[in-house]
Formats: structure tokens, sequence, C-alpha cells
């Protein structure tokens, strides 16, 4: 959780412009989980990973949890639930 924290409100605004210009890889399109920015939806994990980047080069592991997601809602971003998972 404490690399997690390291990622603020403008890391996630920058990375669902790179998404946005890249799309999403095959293998993270499949989620549960889904952020709303700016009214678009982004797989939660992906969306973080990509947001990580603009501050180390290693790769973020963390656990899609209720922590997790609970520390993304305070930097004030909603979720979307899809029960099974969408793509």
């Amino acid at each position: 959780m404490e690399e997690l924290q390291k990622i603020k409100a403008h890391h996630i605004e920058q990375a669902s412009g790179i998404i946005d210009n890249q799309g999403i890889p095959k293998n993270s399109v499949w989620s549960q989980f889904y952020v709303l920015v700016n009214g678009e939806e982004y797989p939660f994990k992906h969306l973080l990973r990509t947001a990580y980047s603009f501050i180390s080069n290693d790769e973020l592991n963390f656990l899609s949890n209720d922590s997790s997601r609970n520390y993304v809602k305070e930097l004030g971003f909603e979720f979307t639930y899809y029960k099974g998972g969408y793509n």
C-alpha cells in the first residue's frame, strides 16, 4: 500500500490521457472495477500501474481490494463495478 500512496490524483489523470492515446492492452481489458476519470471508465489496475509509471520505473504490484480502492476514492475518483467482470 505504501507504493500505491505515492500516486496522486494528477498522476491518475495523466494516466487516463496515456491510455486514451495508447489504448488498453488485451490482457488488461477485463476488470470488475473501473475508475471514472472525466466521465470515462478505465480498468482499475491498468490505470494505477500506468499512473505509477510517472513515479517509478518499477512495476506496481498491488491487490485490488477495499483498501486500494478506498485510497483512489479519497483522491476524488468514483468506481463502476461490473459483477463478473467487463471487457
